[in-house]
């Protein structure tokens, strides 16, 4: 998942400077729905944004990163102008109940780290 939070930006200003649509984008201060009481918990304090992209039968989640990368270093002016106040992350989520794995070269990760692109990593025991 590509994840954007911004202090300053609109969720189309992301869209746009990315050429992505999200699958889920909340603008500073929009409400923030109700959970299990039914009562509003305020509003976003930053501008939210995300895309999820799922691979399923294939062990090396690298090459699908590389990918991302690559299409990020080609808006490399933009992801600047997002980390510059906010944060980029990618987060890799992984089903818990199979073994899989993979190695992450210095490359890869330098090219993440050159463009301020924070990396997390999930486990989650019960997705299929």
């Amino acid at each position: 998942m590509l994840a954007v939070s911004h202090p300053e930006l609109t969720s189309s200003d992301i869209s746009n400077g990315l050429g992505m649509d999200p699958d889920n984008a909340f603008d500073r201060g929009h409400r923030i729905p109700p959970y299990g009481s039914g009562e509003q918990t305020g509003a976003y304090k930053v501008t939210v944004w995300n895309v999820g992209h799922r691979v399923e039968g294939q062990r090396d989640f690298s090459s699908e990163l590389g990918r991302l990368v690559k299409r990020l270093e080609a808006e490399s002016d933009f992801i600047a102008v997002l980390t510059e106040k906010g944060e980029v992350r990618v987060d890799i989520q992984l089903g818990g109940r199979c073994n899989i794995g993979d190695v992450l070269k210095p490359s890869l990760l330098g090219q993440l780290a050159a463009l301020k692109v924070t990396l997390g990593i999930e486990v989650f025991p019960d997705m299929d």
